[in-house]
């Protein structure tokens, strides 16, 4: 923002340019949002869930223990895991309670320092699947800024620079740096994101295309407003897909848990 004011207060555009960052935020907050309807109720549903399943495991099946062993009987094998699962928590919960916190907290600092943030980044452009979300947003967005700047009357050079800082994945940013080096050892834009393989073949040609008729901020508005499109039409999906998949798969554990009762339950009826 301050970079964009400054380029705006020295080319004389300043009106424009804060036209153009209102939208540019209004669409990414828009986008934003967007991305947390989409993830909220799923969720949700497997914190319910996840609570629930704890509450049975330590609580609901260590009464059918004690049932159990004063009728003389044996449990079913589930129960006896599951049971166990609920004894070694008991027993353990003073070293849990100190072993989980310190592990979450050393896990956050690793991925504070660079080694660990760019394992955490290379993870993002590589997970199966949501890769190409997070691919797709981030392209959209480095897209969307460098068309911006351009616009704002900013070089190319400088545009690159403020992109690197405005972009939230190291190995990018890293791709940035070099982008700007090969610009600045005369080569076409679009021949150094050729080869990083960070950038899409459709993001390079449509910047070659820029590059060749001098319409490179409209070849990144088009770029950028399709990558949204298709972002967009990916969240979509997932919630659709989301949803049904999570509930089969906590069905799947919580007909496990009650299984883990009424089959002790059942043979406690035989016996009657």
């Amino acid at each position: 923002m301050i970079n964009m004011i400054e380029a705006g207060e020295a080319s004389g555009k300043l009106d424009a340019v804060m036209e153009k960052m209102a939208d540019h935020f209004e669409k990414e907050h828009d986008f934003n949002e967007k991305i947390r309807s989409a993830t909220f109720y799923p969720a949700f549903i497997v914190a319910v869930s996840i609570i629930v399943m704890v509450i049975m495991i330590l609580f609901v099946i260590p009464q059918f223990a004690t049932i159990f062993d004063t009728m003389g009987l044996q449990m079913p094998l589930l129960t006896r895991f599951l049971l166990s699962s609920a004894t070694f928590i008991s027993d353990y919960k003073l070293y849990l309670a100190i072993i989980l916190p310190l592990t979450l907290a050393g896990t956050l600092l690793f991925t504070r320092t660079t080694k660990g943030r760019r394992l955490v980044d290379r993870l993002r452009l590589n997970l199966p699947f949501f890769s190409k979300l997070y691919r797709q947003a981030i392209t959209a967005r480095f897209a969307r800024t460098l068309a911006i700047l351009l616009a704002s009357g900013i070089n190319l050079h400088q545009a690159l620079q403020m992109c690197g800082r405005v972009i939230d994945n190291t190995l990018i940013k890293e791709a940035l740096t070099r982008l700007d080096e090969a610009l600045q050892r005369g080569e076409s834009l679009a021949g150094s994101m050729q080869k990083e393989a960070c950038f899409s073949s459709l993001i390079t040609e449509m910047v070659r295309v820029g590059e060749e008729t001098g319409a490179l901020e409209q070849a990144l508005n088009s770029t950028a407003r399709f990558y949204e499109k298709e972002t967009a039409y990916i969240v979509d999906r997932l919630g659709i897909i989301l949803e049904p998949s999570l509930l089969l798969i906590i069905g799947f554990f919580i007909g496990l848990l009650v299984l883990s009762i009424l089959t002790p339950m059942y043979q406690i009826f035989e016996m009657i």
